[in-house]
């Protein structure tokens, strides 16, 4: 009997002993975490171009949606929602990110007319003169040849980065 107890005992220390062994990675990972989570919320400063004290640059994106001409809706939840979630926190970050809608050429009058009122609208359409309106033949390329060609990257004080995302990102 004694020797039923004794094995039982050693079972539940061995339990014990299993439980605290994991108890110490999960007390790494959670103070781990913690201590990222107050790295990313500090560490942003507010410069206004390059900073000589913090070697800081200010952050100039310049982001592509690719899209159809007649997805109008979703363009405008992403003009009126997307700004929304870059403000983040209120420490007014000074980095820009600029939203361009990129289209084919259109087939229609019809799709032609919707896509030039946009445009005076809200001045965000590109639209990619002898590139067929569609969302998996090569948009991209041509959208990134014509930001060169036209020499959009130094318009409005220059992009220091360049994006490219599909209108179901969102």
């Amino acid at each position: 009997m004694k020797s039923d107890a004794d094995a039982s005992q050693r079972t539940m220390r061995n339990r014990f002993a299993r439980g605290k062994r994991l108890y110490q990675p999960e007390l790494l990972v959670l103070v781990v975490t913690f201590l990222l989570i107050c790295y990313l919320h500090f560490r942003h400063k507010p410069s206004g171009g390059f900073s000589a004290a913090t070697g800081a640059t200010q952050v100039r994106l310049l982001l592509g949606v690719v899209t159809l001409w007649d997805k109008i809706e979703r363009r405008h939840l992403i003009r009126h929602l997307y700004p929304l979630s870059l403000k983040i926190d209120g420490r007014g970050s000074s980095d820009v990110v600029r939203t361009i809608f990129v289209v084919g050429e259109p087939k229609t009058e019809a799709a032609r007319a919707v896509l030039d009122w946009e445009s005076r609208m809200y001045g965000d359409i590109m639209i990619l003169e002898g590139v067929d309106e569609n969302m998996n033949s090569g948009k991209s390329y041509y959208f990134l040849k014509a930001l060169h060609d036209w020499q959009i990257l130094y318009q409005d004080g220059g992009w220091t980065h360049v994006g490219k995302i599909d209108d179901d990102t969102w």
